[in-house]
């Protein structure tokens, strides 16, 4: 880089054109009294926009301009620079290639940073140039909460964490400064996951060490993780925030707390389990104002939407959304309630545990310890003259059979099971008790449903050939683009953002009823169901998905490999 001084940015500048004397002058003028950066004053008042100073900057240095969105740095380059480095400096490490470490500047003329940097590491430093957002943005993503604060706490005093001093307060109350370190701490690794969009928080105990991982997306994603000798404050806080015995360590215990961050009121499911290295902890994260979905946006399309919208406009039966768990049957009969919601009906639910809330909607939530169970909350809810009925789970005998008396008795009942298909279902419904005559009479339809991660909208690319092909799909795939993937910054470079579901629907028709009360096999029922023409299989739709860029082959084989 030429050894030009920081001064003489301005100059630059004004030699390339991009800005005139008087100009520069004002600016001067308004650094000296601001004490911002000449760039970011010239890019906010208008005289220059990002790209051109960004530019020139380029070309008159050449130094080239880096994307950091498509940007990865190894962990290892990111503890060698600190948040607190990069952020006084305004830099980002990208990599380290033949003993020299690049590194992305906002202010590629401060060589006092580059020698800082350079001696702090004892490396020779290449520079390239982005933008202060960029940046900015950059040092979000990739350092996080969780190391801010964890800085923050092994600064401040150690409390003492003996029997009975856990006087820290409810989590929802805003502690400010003053809150403790330990709180501190574990308000960080959840905000961190509400940030990074995560389903749960895993925190892992190990022999020398302790593990925070995020499942986003449905795949786990590792964090900077706390030291070992703060795993029993950590644990400790949580279980009293979730009104959990501290003093039970041998056997599983669950508890439950809410919060609110950044407006968003959320609550958190805890689950504790021992293991031979200390208590491991998973928080569930359930936002309690999320915006419902349509049905159109959980995926349906084409003709599985449209039966399965004429299934659950009917005035009576089952309609069933089968799936194993985490594959969004519970967002997809959220959807349906919100379809049918308004106020000339009336609808009931119990659930374990609300997860939405609903205008119009009565919700109940099992209690298991206060005897509020599925099945002695529906026989209640029958008491109460309900149009539509949501059970959150039939998954015993006497909850199959009040369901079925309720479809009997001129209710729609909607609920989820645990199969792995569609037909499935059907078997499931005999092995509860529920006699054939039953099935065949209040059992509208099945909806079978899996989820597959989105190709991310800012790194997605579309492939020439199959080179992403995966074995054992059909090869209609061949007539059309293959779309793949590549990774950056707000994917976390997994190359996926957000999840869609794939699906099937069965419609149990007069033909249907036949072969269930004749006893046909699941297998003889399925290939009649296929032969028909009018039925669409979940591999069938993610590949309709994979085709038109959703998301990829890879994921879709995942999903539907047993199916």
């Amino acid at each position: 880089m030429p050894v030009i001084g920081k001064k003489r940015l301005g100059d630059l500048l004004v030699r390339s054109g991009s800005i005139s004397q008087e100009q520069l002058k004002a600016a001067l003028k308004e650094q000296k009294s601001t004490g911002a950066r000449l760039g970011h004053i010239l890019v906010s008042s208008g005289l220059m926009t990002r790209e051109d100073l960004l530019d020139v900057l380029s070309s008159h240095l050449n130094i080239p301009i880096v994307n950091l969105e498509m940007v990865q740095p190894p962990p290892e380059l990111l503890r060698a620079i600190p948040e607190a480095t990069a952020r006084k400096h305004t830099v980002f490490p990208i990599d380290r290639v033949n003993g020299r470490i690049r590194i992305a500047m906002a202010d590629p003329l401060d060589l006092a940073a580059v020698d800082e940097i350079s001696a702090k590491l004892s490396l020779e430093i290449d520079t390239s140039i982005t933008s202060e957002n960029q940046i900015l943005n950059a040092i979000d993503s990739h350092y996080g909460f969780v190391n801010s604060a964890k800085e923050a706490m092994l600064s401040a005093p150690a409390p003492s964490y003996g029997p009975g001093s856990y006087e820290f307060g409810p989590m929802e109350q805003d502690h400010g400064e003053a809150a403790p370190p330990i709180a501190k701490l574990v308000e960080a690794i959840i905000r961190q996951g509400v940030a990074d969009r995560a389903s749960d928080i895993h925190i892992e105990p190990g022999e020398d060490s302790l593990r925070v991982r995020y499942r986003i997306d449905g795949v786990m994603f590792g964090s900077i993780s706390p030291e070992k000798e703060l795993e029993a404050a950590i644990i400790s806080r949580i279980k009293i925030m979730s009104k959990i015995d501290i003093a039970e360590t041998r056997v599983p215990q669950d508890g439950r707390f809410r919060m609110k961050i950044d407006g968003k009121n959320l609550e958190l499911r805890v689950s504790t389990f021992p293991t031979i290295y200390g208590e491991a902890i998973v928080l569930r994260i359930l936002n309690r104002e999320n915006i419902l979905m349509g049905l159109e946006e959980t995926g349906l399309c084409g003709g599985t939407l449209d039966d399965f919208k004429n299934s659950i406009l009917k005035r009576q039966g089952i309609i069933i959304v089968t799936g194993p768990t985490g594959s969004g049957k519970t967002t997809t009969l959220y959807s349906c309630l919100n379809m049918l919601n308004s106020p000339e009906k009336t609808i009931v639910t119990i659930e374990d545990p609300v997860e939405y809330r609903l205008k119009y909607v009565r919700q109940t939530q099992v209690n298991p310890k206060g005897g509020l169970t599925f099945a002695r909350g529906l026989r209640s809810i029958l008491r109460q003259d309900p149009d539509v009925i949501m059970v959150g789970e039939i998954r015993d005998p006497e909850t199959a059979q009040i369901a079925t008396r309720a479809a009997m008795t001129g209710h729609l009942v909607l609920s989820t099971m645990h199969t792995g298909a569609s037909i499935d279902v059907i078997a499931r419904l005999k092995d509860l008790g529920m006699e054939t005559c039953l099935i065949v009479s209040t059992l509208k339809g099945v909806l079978a449903q899996r989820l597959v991660r989105k190709i991310c909208a800012k790194c997605g690319t579309e492939n020439s050939g199959l080179d992403t092909q995966v074995s054992g799909l059909p090869m209609a795939a061949e007539k059309t683009a293959v779309y793949g993937r590549r990774g950056c910054v707000r994917c976390k470079s997994s190359g996926y953002f957000g999840r869609i579901g794939i699906f099937e629907f069965l419609k149990i028709d007069d033909k249907i009823q036949d072969m269930v009360v004749k006893g046909e096999r699941p297998s003889s029922i399925r290939k009649f169901v296929l032969q028909s023409g009018a039925f669409t299989t979940m591999r069938d739709d993610g590949l309709s998905k994979a085709r038109s860029g959703v998301t990829t082959l890879e994921e879709v084989e995942k999903a539907t490999c047993e199916n």
